[in-house]
């Protein structure tokens, strides 16, 4: 069975040739990837990635999260994450020991342990007034860019223009910024995380606030909205949402 090391190098062979290069040495990183339960055998997953977690990823840049996925192409998975982290982790390798515990509690019981992805935030473009904690409830928006050489700068672009919006309007809200480190073949390069803390905050706001629209062409000008949908028309094939709720 395959374990999360040579999940990995399939990885970084089908995904990515080059590292997007690292500006500072200060910054923070997740390794995310997604568990399909095997017909059967979810509780069984669920418990195994529970009983991982706890034995090798209970602190550090070693610590480990589990989410359901209510909404979204993959909702029914899981996704499992790892961080914050720095790329000298991955250094360490892991033991084997390591390897058998997950084999045996976790992959085992999915269909496919799939989509390794990199991401790391870009504190430039991230609206984090609260510092808020990690492991909440999220909804992860991930943009599907175009292969066009220029898509992820022009979105980049317009990702800041609404942290602008946020800022002059002190928006009383999170929205956190990531970019895969590898490009993805489905263009799932750019992912903005909104965490909420009850379902019921939803009726009211799922990411941005109603009057966003209106506040952004009070930001950046008469007309910049139109603008703000080219340019998303021009370089993504459309977004979707994945609910995140975490398990304890």
């Amino acid at each position: 069975m395959k374990s999360i090391i040579k999940l990995m190098v399939v990885f970084l062979l089908v995904y990515s040739h080059s590292i997007i290069a690292q500006t500072s040495d200060d910054y923070v990183m997740f390794l995310s990837l997604y568990l399909d339960p095997a017909p059967g055998k979810t509780v069984d997953m669920v418990n195994g990635v529970k009983a991982h977690n706890q034995k090798f990823h209970a602190d550090g840049e070693s610590k480990a999260y589990l989410w359901s996925i209510l909404s979204g192409p993959r909702s029914g998975q899981y996704v499992w994450t790892q961080g914050p982290m720095r790329y000298a982790k991955l250094d360490e390798g892991l033991t084997l020991e390591h390897n058998i515990d997950w084999d045996k509690n976790v992959t085992i019981n999915c269909r496919r342990v799939h989509s390794i992805h990199m991401w790391k935030r870009s504190e430039t473009h991230t609206y984090n007034p609260d510092s808020q904690v990690i492991g909440g409830k999220i909804i992860a928006r991930v943009f599907k860019l175009k292969s066009n050489s220029g898509a992820q700068a022009a979105v980049m672009e317009i990702v800041l223009k609404i942290k602008e919006v946020c800022v002059a309007k002190k928006y009383d809200l999170a929205r956190r910024v990531y970019t895969s480190e590898f490009r993805s073949e489905r263009g799932e390069n750019i992912a903005l995380v909104y965490p909420f803390e009850s379902f019921k905050d939803l009726e009211t706001r799922i990411g941005l606030p109603s009057t966003f629209a209106e506040d952004y062409e009070d930001v950046h000008g008469k007309g910049s909205l139109a603008e703000f949908q080219k340019i998303m028309d021009d370089n993504t094939n459309g977004w979707y949402d994945e609910v995140r709720i975490p398990v304890k």
